[in-house]
């Protein structure tokens, strides 16, 4: 989707030497010769077109009115050791004579007509100087005509015949302001007015200081682009001059100058699959493809780095907060960082600043004030960080149903746990909740781009893990061991130490990162990308193992198998490959050692939102769009059968640690138990409309989740309020 044009400075010249001779003779001491006025114009203004730095950057040399000794004397010093690399321009105005055998030379001052070969410069002369030369690109423009022309305002005497203008060096263009048996002329100066430069220079050296000679936009003025604009500008001076172009053993492009006016950019066409994507009312698919629009931000074809800026823009200021943040965090990321007065660790709209490492938050977090709400009283509102639901419901109740609240407090006050609430403490929607080994920690992923370590215990929060390139967090998981926690967000994977709250190292910093997992051993960490790849890592050192590519959609889930020999990845249906067809799961099933695929899952195109495996790792459940749960035998590769009961999109799936419940996650605002033949129990959220994610603790007594609301027209993925993480018993389904 092109947009408006920009303009950019043009780019630095090539690091080269530039070197350039300019020779004028206007004052003549043979009588028979005229006086000329162009010439001392021409040098002044070419002169100054080529040495300045911001244009041409050639070292000028000048001779003006010297005798034909001098020139040849200029010329010679000029073009001696010189390197291959260099460019050379070589710049002749003055009167042009042939002798007898219409051979042609350049007259100087002390030139006389009827001794040319003892007085004159030959043009032979010089270009055998030029084939000696060793820069291999040299640039000759020769402003001056031929004789036996009495034409007001000509100058020169003599014929120029283009075709002797051969020379032995490689890569020489020769440009002459006329052609065989045409004038060159000067400028007609008007009464009292300074005399004007010659038609075919003038117009050259507009074309070089205006940048108008640079047709095709790039930046530069080359040799051909400056004839092509002059001789244009001789035609439409209706002179009878045709400027002349010669090329020998050319060497491809030459730059005269920069052009002042910059480069005009038109946004380069994005592809079609990406405009596609960044038109789908599928917020995921739309932040996939910005994601890919992204890697056009740093290309040097400033058509395309221009059209990922304004489709950039354009996300960051209309779409929703999911994609709308990334967007602009990635803009951000493009520009100088501003120096912000704030305390370590405080928080501004742009998140915090990054403190020497995350503070401990004791006691739990304070709720912000709550600003003037314009809906009246029975209105839903969002919930604050630290805000209790039980004031929220109060207020929604009406007096009749005080009675049921307070049986509901003394439910709470005789409840086993001593945590009877959600805890509260994001500002946005949750997007994955994690239990750590021992159990005693619950880990909260928010699209605040916050990361929340809870005391499951007391649901008090112990740490928030924040780093200053975090928006939106997506996805969090403990290893193994309980010694490192990994976030995946829109910037990469963030590796913690829990203990501390220290961040360890970031990996993948412009991947926007979808989920997250280790493998059983804790020596491997997937994360699946919104650029539809997969990347394993060893977290010890950072480096990089394997890239799985096969997925067209942004990666939704990535799990190991609990003997860690499966890696099994889902991203919507998966690019055709040999014995795939568009009409498969969008689930593939990867050895993790060595990056083979093994095999992708038989079935519909339904999209899978999460997977899980049993501890036996003879199931694999998937959460799918299409409300429905379905378990697969992916050892030997059977379809899978549905669990039916959900009536809009599951989220999240997770296996009970001994594999005999199944809890899923959906946007209907429940959380289902499932035996592997039916519901067992269904459990509705008190605070969510809908539920992102589940997880089991270690011993399986407890169920939390996370989610958000969807409330006052809030786009899932940035929803304001709903944004606790709730604690069921498992075995009751009764909140704690």
């Amino acid at each position: 989707m092109p947009g408006s044009h920009a303009t950019h400075p043009a780019p630095e010249l090539p690091a080269e030497r530039r070197l350039a001779l300019v020779v004028a003779t206007a004052r003549y001491d043979d009588t028979a010769l005229s006086q000329l006025r162009a010439p001392v114009r021409d040098e002044a203004a070419l002169r100054e077109v080529l040495s300045d730095p911001h244009l041409g950057g050639f070292a000028v040399t000048s001779l003006i009115d010297r005798t034909a000794r001098d020139i040849r004397l200029g010329v010679e010093d000029f073009l001696t050791d010189r390197r291959p690399d260099d460019l050379v321009v070589v710049y002749l105005s003055c009167h042009g004579l042939e002798d007898a055998r219409r051979r042609l030379y350049f007259a100087a001052t002390d030139t006389r007509k009827d001794r040319l070969a003892a007085t004159g410069v030959g043009s032979q002369w010089l270009f055998d100087q030029l084939g000696e030369c060793r820069a291999r690109r040299q640039v000759v423009i020769l402003d001056c005509c031929f004789s036996g022309g009495f034409a007001w305002g000509s100058k020169g005497q003599s014929d120029l015949q283009l075709e002797w203008l051969r020379g032995t060096g490689r890569g020489q263009v020769v440009l002459t302001a006329s052609r065989a048996h045409e004038y060159s002329f000067e400028g007609t100066p008007l009464s009292g007015r300074e005399s004007p430069g010659s038609v075919f220079t003038s117009a050259l050296v507009a074309g070089l200081r205006s940048g108008a000679a640079d047709t095709d936009g790039d930046g530069f003025v080359s040799v051909d682009e400056a004839y092509e604009y002059a001789a244009k500008e001789v035609r439409e001076a209706g002179v009878a001059q045709t400027p002349q172009r010669s090329l020998t053993g050319g060497e491809g492009k030459i730059l005269l100058a920069r052009s002042a006016a910059g480069i005009v950019v038109v946004p380069a066409n994005l592809p079609e699959k990406w405009r596609v994507g960044l038109e789908s009312a599928s917020p995921h698919i739309r932040l996939g493809a910005v994601t890919d629009v992204g890697s056009w931000l740093t290309d040097p074809d400033p058509a395309k780095a221009l059209a990922a800026l304004q489709a950039f823009e354009e996300a960051a200021a209309n779409d929703v907060p999911l994609v709308a943040n990334y967007a602009h965090a990635r803009l951000e990321s493009l520009r100088p960082a501003p120096v912000r007065q704030r305390p370590p660790g405080s928080v501004g709209a742009k998140g915090p600043t990054a403190p020497p490492s995350p503070p401990l938050l004791a006691p739990p977090l304070p709720p912000p004030p709550s600003p003037p709400l314009p809906l009246p009283a029975p209105a839903v509102s969002p919930h604050r960080s630290g805000a209790s639901p039980w004031g929220r419901r109060t207020r929604l109740m009406a007096t009749g149903l005080v009675a049921t609240l307070i049986v509901l407090v003394l439910l709470f006050t005789l409840t086993t746990s001593s945590v009877d609430r959600p805890l509260t403490g994001h500002d946005r929607a949750i997007a994955s909740v994690a239990f750590s080994p021992d159990g005693k920690t619950v880990a909260s992923a928010g699209e605040d781009g916050v990361i929340l370590l809870w005391n499951a215990s007391t649901g008090k929060p112990e740490r928030l893990l924040r780093d200053a390139r975090m928006t939106v967090a997506n996805s969090v998981v403990f290893s193994p061991d309980g010694k490192a926690l990994a976030s995946g967000d829109i910037h990469g994977i963030h590796l913690w130490d829990p203990a501390t709250g220290r961040l360890v190292r970031t990996l993948d910093k412009d991947a926007a990162v979808s989920s997250v997992a280790f493998s059983p051993d804790g020596r491997t960490l997937a994360a699946g990308a919104v650029d539809g790849k997969v990347r394993l890592w060893d977290p010890a050192t950072g480096a990089l193992v394997h890239t799985l590519a096969g997925h067209r959609d942004p990666i939704s889930s990535v799990v190991f198998s609990p003997g860690g020999a499966y890696l099994a990845t889902a991203g919507g249906a998966a690019v055709p490959a040999e014995g795939v067809g568009e009409g498969d799961t969008g689930v593939r099933l990867w050895n993790p050692s060595t990056g083979d695929l093994i095999r992708t899952l038989p079935g519909d195109s339904t999209k899978v939102q999460a997977m899980a495996f049993s501890r036996d790792g003879l199931a694999l459940a998937t959460a799918c769009r299409g409300s429905s749960v379905w378990l697969w035998d992916p050892v030997g590769a059977k379809s899978g059968r549905p669990l039916e009961g959900h009536t809009s999109s599951v989220n999240g799936v997770a296996f009970s640690p001994d594999g005999n419940l199944l809890a899923s996650a959906g946007s209907d605002n429940t959380v289902r138990l499932w035996n592997r033949d039916a519901t067992v129990k269904v459990i509705t959220s008190r605070f969510h409309t809908f539920i992102r994610s589940v997880a089991f603790s270690p011993d399986g007594r407890t169920l939390v989740s996370g989610g958000g609301e969807l409330g006052r027209g809030v786009y899932i993925g940035g929803g304001h309020g709903g944004t606790a993480v709730e604690r069921w018993d498992a075995t009751t389904g009764k909140a704690l």
